[in-house]
């Protein structure tokens, strides 16, 4: 009887110990601070015709931004948690289209986004979690 106590317990012990480190029961991810790039969004150049954020599975963020300007009227970059965390980034210029992706980055997600930009879940479908922010 003792030994099938101390099994118990220790099983418990385990599947609490699994848990927390999978974030904890009923725990949820903690959502990005949006307020730099709130910011960032309302700070932004030719963005006259378009100006949209969105969250990508609460890791990620998107901006689109349009505007008339001749040599830059587009943009679209995926940041990480942070402004400063640039994963890709596709832009209008001078020279024509250009897009850029660090390594590591999720370039076919970028392009599924970009390909689908008018589409509420960004055309990544049930696998994502898309979230538009108010601006």
């Amino acid at each position: 009887m003792r030994n099938r106590r101390i099994i118990i317990f220790m099983s418990w012990l385990l599947a609490a110990f699994l848990a927390e480190g999978c974030g904890g029961w009923g725990s949820t991810r903690p959502s990005l601070e949006m307020t730099p790039f709130v910011e960032l969004a309302h700070r932004s150049l030719c963005s006259d015709i378009r100006r949209r954020l969105f969250v990508i599975d609460e890791s990620m963020v998107l901006f689109q931004r349009a505007g008339s300007c001749p040599d830059n009227s587009y943009a679209t970059t995926l940041y990480g948690g942070s402004p400063a965390e640039i994963l890709c980034t596709t832009h209008d210029s001078i020279a024509g289209p250009m897009t850029n992706c660090e390594a590591g980055a999720p370039s076919d997600l970028f392009d599924t986004m970009i390909q689908n930009a008018d589409s509420p879940d960004l055309g990544l479908g049930s696998d994502h979690k898309v979230r538009s922010v108010p601006l």
